[in-house]
């Protein structure tokens, strides 16, 4: 199977990337504005074999190509920016349409990679696909947009948007798990905004990954929204006492979490239901909070270790 992927070399592009080192089946065409930094994002154990198995190109250059398209059967759209501001949604909205408009022509498969930040993160209880959209952030409005330009683009059973949860990974240096674990490691405590009791659902990036090649692998008939996210979500206090308890086990470091007083203390619920997923696609997640957490922290004993 031939696969073009966009934003490869982004912290999903890579995983992504890395699982299908492991398939001789995939042959896979990575677009990435950034040729360079492709190769950097990818492990030392997955990079020539993934490499092996790549064609890199220009994304821009890419959708001048039109004979490229030939020869694909599935594009995973990954390329949409993760910045929020207006000039980036709207280049990420306007390459969305760029791409649509090429690969509908060509009758190719399309996985739209959306994000969970649709829904309002004010519900009580994991949202589903049947739960209306209600964006609170420009990011999610973006988001939201890009579902309706593939929508409007592709037959029914041809494309997917795929609500994705936030993901975890020890390149998402800024995601609050990372900069908790590096607050713990560095200061010997961990401060968590008001009572924690906010709700996140956060997802391996290496699941993540793995699910979506899966996906592209089925047989066609997707229905248009899947949500995908870990089935395990989590309070804020709860992850902050598995940072703890992994310190203490793992590594033997006592450190305390203290509640600090937030002036915009609001209710947070980020989690979804994907049951759909798991069942039209019968995959399931392999890593747990807990095993990603671990692999952060690993990392992160690595990285100190090299820097001292």
């Amino acid at each position: 199977m031939n696969v073009m992927l966009t934003g490869a070399s982004g912290v999903l592009g890579t995983r992504i990337l890395e699982t299908l080192a492991n398939k001789d089946d995939i042959r896979i065409y990575a677009l990435t504005s950034k040729p360079d930094a492709l190769a950097y994002g990818l492990s030392d154990e997955a990079l020539p074999s993934a490499l092996d198995r790549t064609v890199v190109i220009d994304r821009d250059l890419a959708l001048e190509d039109k004979e490229l398209f030939d020869k694909v059967e599935v594009v995973i759209h990954a390329g949409f920016p993760r910045k929020s501001d207006g000039a980036s949604i709207y280049e990420g909205l306007k390459y969305t349409y760029k791409i649509c408009r090429v690969t509908r022509e060509k009758n190719i498969r399309f996985i739209n990679i959306s994000s969970q930040s649709v829904y309002s993160l004010k519900r009580e209880r994991p949202a589903d696909e049947l739960v209306e959209p209600c964006p609170e952030s420009l990011y999610g409005l973006g988001k939201l947009s890009s579902e309706l330009l593939v929508s409007t683009s592709f037959e029914k059973g041809q494309y997917t948007n795929i609500r994705l949860a936030s993901l975890l990974d020890i390149r998402l240096r800024e995601r609050f798990v990372n900069k908790l674990i590096r607050n713990a490691l560095v200061n010997g405590y961990i401060a968590i905004q008001g009572d924690g009791s906010q709700v996140f659902d956060f997802m391996d990036a290496r699941d993540a990954a793995d699910a979506i090649i899966t996906l592209a692998e089925s047989p066609q008939g997707w229905k248009s929204v899947y949500n995908l996210g870990s089935g395990q979500p989590n309070t804020l206090s709860e992850i902050a006492s598995l940072i703890k308890n992994q310190l203490k086990r793992e590594y033997g470091i006592d450190i305390y979490i203290k509640n600090v007083e937030s002036k915009n203390e609001e209710y947070h619920n980020s989690s979804i239901d994907s049951t759909e997923f798991y069942r039209d696609i019968r995959w399931k997640p392999i890593y747990s909070i807990e095993d990603t957490i671990c692999h952060i922290l690993s990392f992160s004993f690595e990285e100190a270790g090299e820097l001292a």
